[in-house]
């Protein structure tokens, strides 16, 4: 058995193309002329050297693709999370709690998409099926960074007190009229706590970053850690008559002179000589010297 290496076709197979394609009479019905064919030479005069033909003319193409081989995929970029196969099952994704995801395609290309149980991620057969995907971003709460903050344990202690922890801008964690000691970054860092309590509602709970973020908390009235190293518990500020205060926000040094009906403290101070008297809620107020009871 004689192959043609151009192609490899056997002699065989092309014999018997060439009979199928050329019975005898039919290149004379279908009008070909001599033209067509090597060395002015009539078709039907050249019975015995048909093979030998059409292998000169198979010789001189191109060899054709292998098509039983399988297409080979793009690579997908590397940078960023690690891809993930998709078989072609059903969304493995969850709308509330992926924000964008990446998906490769089976011609190659990438997107990034959102809203993972609106696209098809049931394979068809075609040039847009899901092979691969990756998670970009997750939303708050989900994901294997939100994973790892379950298995912290909810309290730790410094400062001889058990303190809640709280993820630096996460929204306020309690009552907002709730009063409570918030730990800041600096604090927790420098070692050094001014042990100071106001509503909830007036922290910045909002902060991600920086030494003033929150990274822990507790209700003001909660006793301190027992057997802690303490000269004396720390007890929620409260202002007297005489006692110079300030905003913590900033301003002014003023003096109560009263704590009314409703709590508030009365306030007075001067600006240029014109006098000032106010009513301020204790959570908004802090010692204007240090060492005042």
């Amino acid at each position: 058995m004689q192959t043609n290496n151009a192609h490899e076709y056997t002699d065989e197979q092309l014999q018997s193309a060439i009979d199928a394609a050329f019975p005898a009479g039919a290149l004379a019905d279908c009008g070909v002329g001599l033209d067509n064919f090597p060395n002015q030479s009539c078709w039907e005069d050249e019975a015995p050297n048909r093979l030998a033909i059409a292998r000169a003319f198979l010789a001189a193409l191109p060899k054709p693709a292998d098509v039983s081989a399988e297409p080979e995929q793009a690579k997908p970029a590397s940078d960023g999370p690690p891809w993930i196969p998709h078989d072609g099952g059903p969304c493995p994704l969850k709308d509330e709690e992926v924000e964008e995801f990446e998906v490769l395609w089976s011609d190659g290309r990438t997107s990034r998409l959102n809203r993972p149980s609106t696209w098809p991620w049931n394979h068809r057969g075609g040039c847009s099926d899901i092979m691969a995907y990756r998670v970009l971003r997750w939303k708050p709460g989900h994901g294997p960074q939100a994973a790892s903050k379950a298995d912290e344990p909810a309290t730790f202690e410094t400062h001889g007190k058990v303190w809640t922890r709280h993820t630096p801008g996460d929204p306020c964690p309690c009552d907002p009229e709730a009063i409570v000691e918030a730990l800041l970054a600096c604090e927790a860092q420098s070692g050094k706590y001014t042990a100071e309590s106001g509503l909830a509602e007036t922290w910045r709970w909002d902060c991600k970053t920086g030494e003033y973020s929150i990274i822990g908390w507790r209700y003001a009235d909660e006793p301190a850690q027992a057997g802690a190293n303490q000269t004396q518990p720390v007890q929620p500020w409260t202002p007297r008559p005489g006692d110079v205060v300030r905003l913590k926000s900033g301003g002014p040094e003023m003096t109560v002179s009263r704590v009314n009906e409703e709590n508030e403290v009365v306030c007075e101070w001067f600006s240029g000589y014109l006098a000032h008297v106010w009513d301020f809620s204790v959570a908004c107020l802090t010692p204007a010297k240090e060492g005042q009871p």
